[in-house]
């Protein structure tokens, strides 16, 4: 098996956003070929964070879609796709 990183307790959502380069599979999603973000982890080491972002402010009523450093993969990967998507001709 291959994989692209390995992050620590410390890494910044946008970090792991970047450094897993999600925007060129989001890209090539767009483009027709399958993509896949798959977080492999021990129990409790922050996976749904990572792919969520925060429970609590997403549990909020005023919670918007914005640039929120708590934004989880998710969430980014959403608007990521929108504005790309937004871009395209096709």
């Amino acid at each position: 098996f291959t994989f692209n990183a390995v992050l620590n307790e410390n890494t910044r959502q946008n970090d792991v956003f970047n450094c897993c380069s999600v925007n060129d599979l989001i890209d090539s999603a767009l483009d027709g070929y399958s993509a896949t973000i798959f977080a492999y982890g021990q129990t409790g080491s922050g996976k749904t964070y990572t792919i969520c972002g925060n429970e609590t402010e997403l549990q909020q009523e005023n919670w918007a879609p914005g640039a929120n450093e708590h934004d989880g993969l998710f969430t980014q990967s959403v608007r990521y796709m929108w504005e790309s998507m937004t871009m395209r001709q096709e």
